[in-house]
């Protein structure tokens, strides 16, 4: 296991082997964490019936070794003084997640090596893909190749996309629009429709060549590149959770604005997952 520690004051990595300098001994908290449950309970009946649960904030503890004198365990101290991105890595996985606070302990320090223990604080709990994934969901596909023979259709436009997840949880994905031509009309929309809840998304909106239009479900903002805030045109018949895509995951389509404009467009999602260890 390697684990990658990483802001805007620098970037630390300790392992198993401790080939970075900083040797990991032990580790905790990586594992599915135990739920806070409200319960009722009564006399008319046996046990108790559960109302409400939540999975509070991760902790977790990691202990080892610096090798190298205290210069590096100042360097790790001072990095992890700020919010930061912990990355774990295994030979089947590569995960994430935000820790946002840190206390730290050194003991037995020496010429040779420090011994430590690091306690971190997720408010976030769970890990999420460390790298994202995009799929194409409105765009040409080209279909010329090396052995293309002519005649052939040189391309075909995609205008849906298949997203399967391997994740524990409902994900609220990127979506990332661009204007490709700009149209005779003045009016117009974009249209997301997830045709397996049979939700529909429709933006009252229509881009200019080369505009870039960010629906980012995280945040819940709509924002344009050159307009800024674009929550306004949203249609009232649209919500943002229309846009969620479900743990099973989902298929999506867009369709475009007017008969003289394009767009292409694409996802951009990480899985989430309750743990990093398997």
């Amino acid at each position: 296991m390697r684990l990658t520690f990483e802001n805007a004051l620098g970037k630390a990595e300790m392992s198993g082997g401790g080939e970075s300098g900083i040797r990991i001994t032990a580790v905790s908290g990586l594992g599915m964490p135990s739920y806070e449950r409200r319960t009722l309970t009564s006399y008319d009946f046996d046990g108790a019936v559960e109302s409400a649960r939540k999975i509070p904030q991760r902790s977790i503890v990691v202990g080892g070794d610096i090798i190298g004198g205290t210069r590096k365990a100042q360097k790790l101290l001072k990095l992890l003084s700020e919010p930061c991105r912990m990355v774990v890595s295994c030979d089947s996985f590569e995960r994430e997640i935000a820790v946002s606070a840190c206390e730290a302990e050194f003991t037995e320090q020496n010429g040779v090596y420090t011994k430590f223990a690091l306690a971190l604080t997720c408010d976030d709990p769970y890990f999420y893909d460390a790298e994202p994934t995009q799929v194409g969901l409105y765009e040409k596909e080209k279909l010329i190749t090396d052995e293309t023979v002519l005649p052939a259709v040189f391309s075909i436009r995609k205008t849906s996309a298949k997203i399967d997840l391997c994740s524990d949880r409902e994900i609220e994905a990127t979506f990332v629009i661009l204007g490709k031509r700009i149209p005779d009309e003045t009016e117009g929309k974009i249209v997301i429709e997830n045709l397996t809840t049979g939700a529909v998304f429709t933006l009252l909106y229509v881009p200019s060549d080369g505009e870039i239009i960010t629906i980012d479900m995280a945040e819940r903002t709509i924002t344009s590149d050159i307009n800024g805030n674009l929550i306004e045109y949203i249609s009232d018949d649209s919500f943002l959770s229309d846009l969620v895509i479900a743990k099973d995951g989902a298929e999506l389509t867009a369709i475009g604005y007017g008969a003289t404009g394009d767009i292409s467009a694409y996802i951009i999602y990480r899985n989430k997952f309750i743990e990093a260890t398997v």
